[in-house]
């Protein structure tokens, strides 16, 4: 079986590569392979899971917010799939749900 992959873009650039190998249903489980463009996002996940961790719900989501105005999760196989998501990066993994378009 080969890894399913998604894209995490800012924009126009792609700034980093999720290859899935398991769910945790509704969650996708991923390993999680930067591009040298991830540069001030890699602090904006970190700091947002430093919160969560912490059991900041209202400063996680805040961080979050940035986040999610900031980049776009693509199926490359589907690049119109996705709706909406949440993704979460720890490193070099990464975890995400998301709801497709109808």
């Amino acid at each position: 079986m080969s890894e399913r992959k998604f894209e995490l873009w800012e924009g126009s650039v792609l700034v980093g590569n999720l290859y899935e190998y398991s769910l945790d249903f509704p969650w996708v489980l991923c390993r999680f392979e930067p591009t040298n463009a991830f540069g001030d996002l890699e602090a904006l996940f970190a700091e947002e899971m430093y919160l969560l961790k912490a059991e900041k719900w209202d400063e996680s989501q805040s961080v979050y917010n940035e986040i999610e105005r900031r980049v776009k999760l693509i199926d490359p196989e589907d690049p119109s799939m996705i709706e909406s998501f949440v993704l979460h990066i720890d490193g070099n993994e990464a975890w995400f749900r998301y709801r497709k378009k109808h």
